[in-house]
């Protein structure tokens, strides 16, 4: 039962869901304070979450601000560099899935990502700019 609970928690990190991760590992911990393999995954997840919480910050500040992450239609976050809306197309690297968008309108099945705190895209009628995506 435990390898179950860890696979899920895994699951949930992979997905950039720590928190759900990492509470699964505490009622773990809470159950059997030894469990060896536990703890380190827990570590493992608390430092990924530094790292990406980090990755953030620095590309958005190098975009010019929040609002840029989107994700594609599988949840692979990517950023719209410049106005932060997006003009172009591509394929994401994780799953070749559509990323991006033209005419500042995201592909279908794209949408906004908040992980730099934003709650709207940086192009749209919520920062006045454009229509409402």
């Amino acid at each position: 039962a435990i390898d179950a609970l860890l696979q899920w928690a895994l699951v949930f990190s992979a997905q950039n869901d720590f928190a759900t991760g990492l509470a699964i590992c505490d009622i773990i911990l809470k159950r059997n304070h030894h469990h060896a393999k536990t703890a380190e995954i827990r570590e493992e997840m608390i430092a990924g979450n530094r790292v990406m919480r980090k990755v953030i910050e620095v590309v958005t500040k190098d975009v010019g601000g929040r609002g840029h992450w989107f994700q594609c239609p599988n949840g692979h976050y990517y950023v719209v560099g410049e106005c932060g809306g997006p003009m172009q197309t591509s394929q994401c690297p994780d799953c070749r899935a559509t990323v991006g968008g033209e005419s500042h309108r995201p592909a279908e099945g794209n949408r906004h990502a908040d992980i730099d705190g934003s709650s709207h895209p940086a192009w749209g009628n919520a920062t006045g700019l454009g229509r409402a995506l």
